[in-house]
């Protein structure tokens, strides 16, 4: 399979040579011969997202923008930051119908973002009422008899298992947030090995549309998964996020159910500067009124303690349609031959991820809201149409992005060495990158092979006083 993504990916490249520097390089062969190779750029570069449609945040708008001013972060970023703790404060206390039965409004909101493009910064500023209202539970906790049974006052978890997630919702509220601005601590580490990916991604994805499955094993107690809700604000590095869009997690409908976004970088460009009053305003204000939307008590099937039973919230009549006519359009371009045809999962769920969007902005404005109507459904439409363009431009290599990444880190490193001949086993025993294994190294270097930046060596090379037969030549 890797062997196709690699040959699908040169004809593309190939495909696209007139916007691209192709580069011929003579070289010596093992027997003293030259001959010319064409090395090939292991990475194109993106095309510059569409600029993101603040103005359809609505009454949210003022308090992203507010964000931005006090992290200097890609507005991108600083959406996010907002729409993710207010989708958290009423994912638990309302379901949406757009005409096919309720869903949860839960979003699974991603961002891909450079080191340093304060990524934590924007986490702490923007989640601080949902962290408050969690510190308040918390110290009620402490004033507890020890013999009182009561709900774990924990519901914001940043690198759990899945598993972990599942019990943690038979003895806490109904509604979690999986919150981390740096996911590589999730998606490096044990829930998202390779061993565990498959089943973390499947009970997401399920998670999701509010059906969580139980898992019952020798080592486990039951599990109470029904009435419970998730949302998700994870944000990490290019390298790491391209993880969750992986083959496995595709063909799992993992991807199709997320809203990604990689901005541009603006390091370079910012330059310290006094807080503007307004916008410390603006946070203190956003960050009280989730406080006040995470007072309510949440919505219990009777007779239980976390059982959620939300109130459903309908799109108008007049929503409806105009969503109904959003989803037919982007259906037409999902064709073999249409726009959106890479990412046509993706917009399988468009009407709910707009249905969702904008309830979470209907609710942000007014939480008493019986009715999505239709100038929020407008600006949902406009933010999911967003979300798929930035699907197309992200997603539809990321699988081989990821590889890619790790071959050019692999070239950087031999470069470094100032060598021109390495053997295997020094790859993946010494390049720091992710060649760890022998099978992983010889995939990379198959990659850099196929674009032109290796060749097999003839003979054995020394390495660590042993001779190695399995070396390879920088062209």
């Amino acid at each position: 399979m890797a062997k196709l993504n690699i040959v699908r990916l040169r004809d593309e490249m190939r495909s696209q040579a007139e916007a691209e520097r192709t580069e011929f390089q003579e070289i010596s062969t093992d027997d003293g011969a030259t001959c010319s190779v064409e090395r090939r750029p292991l990475m194109r570069e993106k095309p510059a997202p569409e600029p993101y449609p603040i103005d359809a945040l609505l009454e949210l708008k003022p308090f992203a923008e507010a964000a931005q001013g006090l992290t200097q972060v890609p507005i991108e970023m600083a959406a996010h930051g907002v729409l993710g703790p207010v989708n958290y404060a009423i994912q638990g206390h309302v379901d949406t119908d757009f005409g096919f039965g309720s869903h949860p409004v839960s979003l699974f909101l991603v961002c891909s973002a450079e080191s340093g493009e304060r990524k934590s910064a924007i986490y702490s500023i923007c989640m601080r009422g949902v962290y408050a209202h969690q510190s308040k539970l918390l110290i009620e906790a402490d004033s507890r008899d020890a013999d009182e049974k009561a709900l774990s006052p924990i519901f914001v978890v940043t690198e759990p298992t899945i598993d972990a997630v599942l019990a943690h919702f038979s003895k806490s509220i109904g509604s979690l947030c999986l919150c981390n601005p740096e996911a590589g601590t999730l998606l490096g580490g044990y829930t998202f090995r390779k061993e565990n990916a498959l089943g973390c991604v499947s009970k997401l994805s399920s998670a999701w549309s509010g059906e969580f499955s139980a898992s019952l094993r020798i080592t486990t107690a039951d599990r109470i998964v029904h009435g419970k809700r998730l949302n998700a604000l994870l944000m990490g590095q290019p390298e790491v996020m391209a993880r969750l869009y992986s083959p496995m997690a595709k063909s799992q409908g993992f991807t199709s159910r997320l809203l990604t976004c990689e901005p541009l970088s603006l390091i370079g460009t910012r330059k310290l500067r006094e807080p503007r009053d307004d916008d410390v305003d603006y946070m203190q204000e956003f960050a009280e009124y989730i406080q006040s939307i995470l007072e309510f008590p949440l919505p219990l099937e009777k007779g239980t303690r976390n059982v959620l039973k939300p109130r459903v919230v309908p799109l108008s009549e007049k929503a409806k349609r105009r969503l109904w006519c959003f989803v037919d359009e982007i259906e037409a371009q999902c064709r073999p031959d249409g726009r959106f045809a890479p990412v046509r999962e993706f917009c399988a769920k468009i009407g709910e991820h707009s249905a969702r969007i904008a309830a979470t902005l209907a609710l942000g404005a007014d939480f008493e809201a019986s009715q999505v109507k239709v100038d929020f459904i407008d600006a949902g439409i406009e933010l999911a149409r967003w979300y798929a363009g930035e699907a197309l431009r992200i997603s539809g290599g990321s699988a081989e992005d990821s590889e890619l990444m790790d071959a050019q880190k692999l070239l950087d490193w031999m470069h470094a060495k100032n060598r021109s001949v390495f053997s295997l086993v020094e790859l993946y025993q010494r390049a720091n990158t992710a060649a760890r294994s022998a099978a992983k190294a010889r995939k990379l270097v198959e990659i850099l092979i196929e674009h032109g930046w290796m060749t097999k060596a003839e003979g054995p090379v020394e390495f660590d006083g042993q001779m190695r037969r399995e070396a390879y030549r920088l062209t």
